[in-house]
């Protein structure tokens, strides 16, 4: 016997006992057998769910009616609504309408003509009600099955006839599901010296970052780009057509944004320079009269061939001078007005020249992020044929003074992650990288709140992107507390990031997606109708904040990343944890003088005016009670509040990170409902390749030495710090054994686990079943057979019989 064949046997007997033992039934547990050093120690049980044969309780299609005249999109009163019956917007039968979407990215954009329908199902099963199709130009290719971008590597912009025929497919199987599309232009694509006819880059950096901002000002990447926007809305079919809800011009990118994250580098190869440095130079005679004259403001220069582009670091050289402004502005010693901004009067003002010169330049770049923006919006508009929203990029690139690069946009977007995960060595190497395990509730719900402060009162508020990405063992959370916080601030559309990269083949946990992160997807359709039927009550209450272009320019020039949010505390006592209570926004039409009512330092725990959403920073524990909806997340307290929900961990040492959602899956009030749904968020984590039997891969330190944590590595690279970040196998969830309770009229219950298609398996024993002081207690996940991450309650036998709620 040779030993290649008794290797090769020897494989295919692991790949088959892997296989068994994968295929276990749905409440098949693992606890973590493998003692590595710094390993988290985690219980995990093993959980499918079908996507594309869901149903039951946790089934959310009916939130979602096909797409027609009636669902045309537009924007009235800083809201989305569609046109309601009469297909005619702006007419009385208008009906306001909230976006819960996700992300599809690359080949999942383009999926076969046999799956697109199937796939739309899916996400109708799940809420959402909008995709955002994104990454399509990214990676140019001639593949056809599937393809991976709308692109070819000819000439931008050069179509692949299969990804638009697939695309625009997909886009109609998604209307008959109830589904919009967001439009996504430019996101990735790099223009190519050689190919599109554009000058060279450095010699350094041939390639440049996916989101260099040379493609705001070059005149012919411009035109370009306004080429593709325009047959790409005609190829996709979405010429008037109502499934087109929105279109977003450049992912993450800008003028503003290259200078505010220090990237200016790429903001100005040599050969591009001298384009940027003309349009400064005219924009400074449109505003001073003559560049001469603004030299003369500023007292840097004489001439104009004086003139320069500034970098970060000229304005750091000036960082005194900015000081004092900011300084007076927080102190409401100066009043500051876009033209005095401008620096006209330079001699009065003890700021120095360089210091107004950094402003200038500042507002020059809004200025022509501006100009782009409102180019493309134009030709949109045309393309479309009728005033589809707008908006440029994100808020977070390119900070404050997107408030000027936007005036023209119709919408306002914003991005935010949590726990992102650190790749050590560049994203491309997907086996050292780390994340910090850590929470929402417990150390950074400011990055969910913060966003609030950034909100145009003018315009409808986007988070077209959010994730607490694997393995991050409390992502859970997130999609619940968001959605809530979103109704609360009467926010317009959120996008999970992402579905998935790809539409075929097993669901893995890994990367960014969703599919195959069923720790997740527990909890996602609740929160989709949370958010989309108005569950929690936006806060009646506004916070309407004055931002004018001169406010905005001087809080821009500031190094401090928290320069909006120390002004806004400094200037009106303003703090984002009145999110909580308020409704906040900034209003750039009004002056800096406007007169707005201090507001008094929030309490704690915070907490939503009708008591509906609470949430306790110091305890990192977020409450939720609304009439058709308990929620539970953080560090579960000892004592429920009476009319909330409770748990306690009876299994775990330590005790698990609490997501857990009570809905009425009926639509009813929870007291008078007769169907509700029990679902508990957890961590996923994927399977350890080639381990007998199947078992979890365990989170374990990463050895930077920082409290920072990774995925064990594979066995094929067991040299490498970290296990794939795209995943591995199929799925395992955190097991949460627990006794959950919340307040009831009911005098029996009998309360069913869900299999992986929604559909009821044996019912909990009476003893995991308890009613008391008017509170039902269930005991989950007790053992195999009855673990899951859905419980689907109905009243009792007797009580039924009774008739009684």
């Amino acid at each position: 016997m040779t030993l290649a064949p008794l290797a090769s046997a020897r494989r295919l007997a692991q790949a088959a006992a892997l296989a068994a033992g994968l295929a276990a039934s749905a409440g098949a547990m693992a606890q973590a057998a493998l003692a590595l050093p710094g390993t988290l120690q985690t219980p995990y049980y093993r959980y499918d769910i079908d996507e594309d044969q869901l149903g039951g309780a946790p089934d959310q299609s009916s939130l979602n009616q096909p797409l027609d005249a009636s669902s045309r999109m537009f924007i009235k009163n800083a809201r989305f609504h569609k046109a309601g019956p009469d297909g005619r917007i702006n007419t009385s039968d208008d009906e306001r309408l909230r976006l819960f979407g996700i992300n599809l990215s690359f080949a999942a954009n383009f999926p076969a003509p046999e799956d697109a329908a199937g796939i739309a199902r899916r996400l109708k099963r799940q809420g959402f009600n909008a995709v955002r199709l994104h990454h399509m130009d990214t990676s140019p290719g001639t593949a056809t099955d599937p393809p991976v971008s709308l692109l070819t590597p000819g000439p931008y912009p050069s179509f692949n006839d299969a990804a638009v025929t697939r695309l625009r497919g997909f886009i109609e199987a998604l209307a008959k599901e109830g589904i919009y599309v967001n439009l996504n232009l430019r996101v990735g694509y790099q223009f190519r010296p050689d190919v599109d006819k554009v000058p060279a880059f450095d010699a350094s950096q041939q390639a440049r970052p996916i989101a260099s901002p040379i493609v705001v000002y070059y005149p012919r990447m411009v035109e370009l780009q306004a080429r593709f926007a325009s047959e790409a809305i005609a190829r996709l079919g979405l010429a008037n057509n109502p499934a087109l809800a929105m279109v977003e011009i450049n992912n993450e990118s800008g003028l503003l944004a290259a200078w505010q994250r220090r990237e200016w580098r790429d903001a100005v190869p040599e050969q591009y320079s001298p384009e940027l440095l003309r349009l400064w130079k005219a924009w400074l005679a449109q505003r001073y009269g003559s560049v001469e004259q603004a030299c003369a403001a500023w007292r840097t220069c004489e001439k104009a061939d004086e003139v320069i582009l500034l970098t970060p670091e000229d304005a750091e050289a000036a960082e005194s001078g900015l000081q004092v402004l900011r300084d007076k502005l927080d102190s409401q010693w100066l009043r500051l007005s876009g033209q005095r901004v401008g620096g006209r009067d330079a001699s009065s003002d003890p700021a120095s020249g360089k210091a107004l010169r950094t402003r200038d330049f500042l507002l020059f770049l809004a200025d022509t992020d501006r100009a782009y923006y409102k180019q493309i919006r134009q030709v949109i508009h045309q393309a479309a044929g009728f005033p589809v929203p707008v908006t440029g990029t994100q808020m977070g690139y390119g900070g404050i003074l997107n408030l000027v690069s936007h005036e023209e946009m119709d919408y306002t977007d914003e991005h935010f992650y949590v726990d992102h995960p650190h790749f050590i060595n560049g994203s491309s190497d997907v086996r050292d990288w780390r994340i910090w395990n850590v929470s929402l509730t417990g150390k950074h719900m400011d990055l969910l709140t913060g966003m609030a402060l950034r909100r145009d009162v003018r315009k409808p508020l986007v988070v077209s992107e959010f994730n607490q990405p694997l393995p991050s063992l409390p992502a859970a959370e997130l999609v619940p507390i968001t959605a809530a916080f979103a109704a609360l601030q009467d926010w317009d559309g959120l996008f999970f990031f992402d579905y998935a990269d790809g539409s075929r083949g097993p669901a893995v946990p890994g990367s960014f997606a969703l599919r195959g992160d069923w720790g997740k997807v527990a909890l996602i359709g609740q929160a989709a109708r949370l958010f989309r039927s108005g569950w929690i009550p936006a806060n009646q209450e506004a916070l309407v904040l004055p931002m004018p272009a001169g406010t905005q320019a001087a809080l821009a020039a500031s190094r401090r990343p928290d320069a909006l949010e120390a002004h806004l505390a400094a200037r009106h006592g303003v703090v984002e944890a009145m999110g909580w209570s308020r409704r906040i926004a900034l209003n750039p039409s009004a002056s800096e003088d406007t007169p707005v009512a201090r507001p008094a330092a929030p309490a704690q725990p915070l907490r939503s005016p009708g008591g509906e959403v609470t949430y306790d920073p110091t305890q990192g524990v977020l409450g939720i009670q609304a009439p058709q909806v308990l929620g539970l997340f953080g560090r579960p307290p000892a004592s429920p509040d009476a009319n909330g929900l409770g748990a306690r961990f009876t299994g775990n040492d330590p005790a698990p990170h609490a997501s857990i959602l009570l809905t009425a899956a009926d639509n009813k009030p929870l007291a008078d409902s007769q169907q509700l749904l029990l679902s508990l968020g957890s961590g996923t984590v994927g399977t350890q390749p080639g381990s007998l039997p199947p078992r979890p891969k365990q989170m374990v330190k990463h050895p930077s030495g920082s409290d920072s944590w990774t995925l064990e590595p594979d066995p094929q690279f067991m040299q490498r710090p970290s296990g794939s970040h795209n995943g591995s196998g199929q799925p395992w969830l955190t097991l949460n054994r627990a006794d959950v309770s919340w307040p009831t009229p009911w005098t029996a219950a009998q309360v069913y686990p869900l299999d992986g298609q929604g559909k009821r398996m044996a019912a909990l024993p009476a003893s995991r079943v308890s009613i008391g002081g008017g509170r039902l207690t269930v005991s989950v996940q007790a053992t195999s057979q009855e673990t899951s991450p859905w419980y689907e309650i109905v009243p009792g036998p007797a009580q039924a019989a009774a008739g009684r709620p």
